[in-house]
């Protein structure tokens, strides 16, 4: 199961090892007598050229970068959303006692869980604006590859630097706890 960045990008390595590694073996040894004989015994590969291979692995890598942001993305998405809910509960030390107050709260908790992510990150932009706009930048490039890559994409990232970004500000997050004051 995906549930981290951690875990979206070794899924990430993996298939581009496997791709990769898949692409060198029908490059390679495919054609190999010895390997041809070993692979005739096997009902799935004896009828597998290695062309086939080649263009399977060649089409998995053309798009796995993209798809890459875009999982890396919405794994960050989900925890963003996580750490900020957690945030406001901790600073909702009991629950309020006034109809209105209680229905804005429950509005915002929704707002959190299920609202634009782009506003909900907009509320974290005093803490450090440059890496807002970096994290929005991979957002809209996500939003261009999960909504189909129509047209030029406005901001062009690498898994690497929405990686990089993501974790930054996922760190920063973290390091952001909001100080409860004590009743006594």
């Amino acid at each position: 199961m995906i549930a981290t960045l951690a875990d979206a990008w070794a899924w990430y390595e993996a298939v581009q090892d496997l791709a990769g590694w898949m692409d060198r073996i029908a490059r390679r040894y495919w054609d190999d007598p010895r390997l041809e004989e070993l692979l005739g015994l096997d009902n799935v590969f004896r009828s597998v050229a290695a062309g086939e291979i080649q263009d399977r692995a060649k089409r998995v890598l053309e798009d796995l970068d993209d798809l890459a942001v875009l999982l890396l993305f919405s794994v960050f998405e989900a925890e963003v959303r996580g750490q900020t809910l957690k945030s406001v509960e901790k600073e909702l030390t009991s629950p309020p006692r006034h109809p209105a107050l209680s229905d804005a709260i429950g509005v915002m908790r929704d707002t959190i869980q299920n609202g634009s992510f782009g506003l909900l990150t907009r509320m974290y932009r005093s803490l450090d604006p440059d890496l807002r706009t970096q994290v929005d930048q991979v957002r809209k490039f996500r939003n261009w590859v999960a909504h189909g890559r129509r047209g030029d994409a406005e901001n062009e990232v690498t898994p690497a630097q929405s990686r990089e970004r993501l974790e930054r500000f996922l760190a920063l997050l973290a390091m952001w706890e909001p100080e409860i004051p004590e009743t006594t």
